[in-house]
């Protein structure tokens, strides 16, 4: 018999799972954060290429986070929902900070060959 996730999330945070229920909420768990990160990178908000490492993320930190879940608050499948969101954001301002950076260098990169043209 197949169990909710919100059922399995409430016995793994209870420490009651086994390890075949425990590997059925990771499968979940995971299959949930991919939803959410396909739907980011359909909006441009997450690559394709960190689309795997994102999903990887979110299930560890959910399944991690677990005992913080409380099914009067939300299902298992919103609470991973906001983790994805949280973690698409990261990913988000690494992108920013890195473009930044590499826009910097291109500039010193670009600086450095006019003094190098001014200076033969």
């Amino acid at each position: 018999m197949r169990m909710s996730a919100n059922n399995l999330a409430t016995l793994f945070r209870l420490g009651l799972t086994t390890t075949e229920q425990a590997e059925a909420l990771a499968a979940e768990t995971t299959r949930i954060a991919q939803i959410s990160c396909r739907v980011a990178c359909r909006h441009h908000r997450l690559q394709q290429a960190d689309l795997d490492d994102v999903v990887q993320v979110v299930t560890i930190k959910a399944m991690a986070l677990a005992g913080r879940w409380d099914l009067r608050r939300s299902s298992w499948q919103t609470y991973v929902s906001v983790i994805a969101r949280s973690a698409i954001g990261d990913q988000g301002r690494r992108y920013s900070r890195e473009s930044k950076l590499y826009q910097a260098m291109a500039e010193q990169l670009a600086a450095q060959e006019n003094i190098r043209q001014d200076n033969p």
